[in-house]
């Protein structure tokens, strides 16, 4: 007796860890093999300079992690580099992403592979919370159709490797629904926590997550109608996050008006100090809403339908999506929540039509959504049941099958020219690296610059790229502002240098600087640097 059970016991075990093996391959390993292809997509280019697509935006979010990692590491000021050598604290998100970045370079050093690490891990972690997602509302065989379009979404991938906190922001939003989901399944107060930790961090990173609300009033409505108020885990988790949010941009807010430095949360940006703003030529600033003359020009929404066509969901998904809606409308299965977040990003494209028209990340959070309305059209595909009884038996036919998607999926990403258009391999912008080199050879660690690089911009008193490669502060400017009173107030401030990659245009556009340039300031030879770039000393 005792032979025969010490012989069953290791036959039982066998099929007890096959049978969990088979589980786990079965339930797992797609969603392991997407997440695989969103690593790879996300992984072209990995080492190349942030001088691509949406660099400004980019080397803002470096520039402020390289100040938390050289020190002091205090969240509750981010320095910026283009407000002159003193205190630069900035009014702008929870530096919650420039932070992380700066962990990673006191771990491993500056670079820009550890920028972008930062964000894959978002960006691939989206495609696990959208999967989840789809497997509460819809299905295992929708939640992996949902992931695709997660992981090959031109715009997801593009945007989910550079340091952008829009990534974040939607990471964080798509898991707080997730928590709400589930808290309102299963009531365990855990999943509040959760959905209220989400939902704050959400709201932190940028404000437009405030959309969420939403769905998430939306999924309390549809699961306790009434007896919602008498949910205190629920209000709490929406109501502290929301007060954490108040607390940080009204601090967000006095630096300010401590400093005048902003990134545009309450006012545009691209304002000077006040001590500063008179003397300087005209200014332009950037704020994101829609005006009446946006709303009713019929190129605006043409461009936005064009823009989701090809860049956000691709042709082929485009469709599917709206089959999926039509699916979701006809058989009941969680239309409502898919809608209601349809439609408050929507609202937000439409309300704040200016910066939606301009940054195409902006569009960003109608992703989730959309790849769910995608997961539902597409959930027979990823069914290996259905592939096998419709296809073929055995495991042939899914392995076809799955081969067929990936090939049609990498080849709407690739005709997207998201390649060609964002991460620009062959037309990287290497003027302010050059340039930024160059100042940096020839100038003391402590210079303090007054700097030109560009012509004609929105808000170029926010431009941080050729101060951040010149690892200096200072001041920016474009040829429609900078003004020799300017000039001669900022080196009352303490400017020691002057320069300027647009040296012809400035010579034809703003004679009178050039003039004072030339012969009341001592010229800084360089090597190595942009033809029509200029460095002078500053007496």
């Amino acid at each position: 007796m005792h032979g025969s059970k010490s012989e069953a016991m290791p036959r039982d075990s066998g099929r007890l860890g096959a049978t969990l093996l088979s589980l786990l391959v079965g339930r797992w390993l797609p969603l392991a093999l997407i997440v695989l292809l969103g690593l790879i997509l996300r992984s072209q280019y990995f080492t190349a300079p942030l001088a691509d697509a949406h660099r400004w935006r980019q080397i803002d979010n470096v520039t402020i992690a390289r100040h938390f990692a050289e020190g002091p590491f205090d969240l509750l000021h981010p320095q910026v580099n283009w407000g002159g050598p003193g205190d630069a604290s900035v009014e702008m998100e929870f530096p919650l992403l420039p932070a992380l970045i700066a962990i990673g370079y006191l771990g491993f050093g500056e670079s820009p592979m550890v920028a972008r690490t930062v964000v894959i891990a978002f960006s691939l972690a989206l495609i696990g919370v959208v999967y989840l997602i789809g497997v509460n509302l819809y299905g295992i065989a929708a939640g992996r159709g949902a992931a695709l379009l997660i992981a090959v979404s031109p715009s997801a991938v593009y945007f989910g490797r550079i340091p952008i906190v829009d990534t974040l922001m939607v990471f964080f939003s798509a898991a707080a629904v997730l928590a709400f989901v589930r808290y309102f399944g299963t009531r365990r107060r855990r999943d509040a926590f959760i959905g209220g930790t989400a939902l704050g961090f959400a709201l932190l990173v940028k404000l437009p997550a405030a959309l969420m609300l939403g769905p998430v009033a939306y999924i309390a409505w549809r699961s306790a109608r009434r007896s919602t108020l008498r949910h205190t885990p629920f209000w709490t988790a929406i109501l502290l996050p929301l007060f954490v949010t108040v607390t940080w941009y009204w601090h967000a807010n006095n630096l300010y008006l401590e400093t005048g430095l902003t990134v545009g949360i309450w006012r545009g940006a691209g304002t000077y100090p006040p001590a500063l703003l008179p003397l300087v030529g005209p200014t332009s600033t950037f704020t994101g809403w829609a005006d009446a003359g946006l709303l009713t020009n019929l190129e605006f929404y043409e461009g936005m339908i064009g823009r989701i066509y090809g860049l956000h969901l691709t042709p082929p998904g485009f469709v599917l999506c709206i089959v999926g809606a039509v699916v979701s409308w006809r058989s009941g299965a969680g239309v409502g929540i898919v809608a209601v977040w349809m439609l408050a990003v929507l609202s937000f494209v439409v309300v704040v039509g200016q910066g939606n028209w301009i940054h195409e990340y902006y569009q960003l959070p109608l992703l989730p959504p959309a790849a769910l309305l995608f997961g539902l059209a597409t959930a027979p595909v990823f069914d290996g049941n259905w592939v096998r009884t419709c296809v073929a038996g055995g495991w042939r036919g899914p392995v076809a099958v799955g081969l067929a998607v990936v090939l049609s999926a990498v080849t709407a990403f690739h005709y997207s020219g998201v390649v060609e258009g964002y991460f620009r391999p062959g037309r990287l912008d290497m003027v302010p690296i050059r340039a930024g080199a160059a100042i940096d050879r020839a100038t003391p660690a402590n210079g303090v610059m007054v700097v030109v690089e560009h012509a004609h911009s929105v808000n170029a008193a926010n431009s941080p790229m050729l101060l951040y490669h010149a690892r200096r502060r200072g001041w920016s400017f474009d040829l429609d502002s900078i003004t020799v009173p300017a000039v001669l107030r900022l080196r009352a401030f303490g400017a020691t240098h002057f320069a300027t990659t647009l040296w012809a245009q400035m010579e034809a556009e703003r004679p009178e600087v050039a003039h004072l340039l030339e012969h009341e300031t001592e010229a800084v030879a360089t090597l190595d640097a942009p033809a029509d770039f200029r460095l002078f000393r500053l007496p």
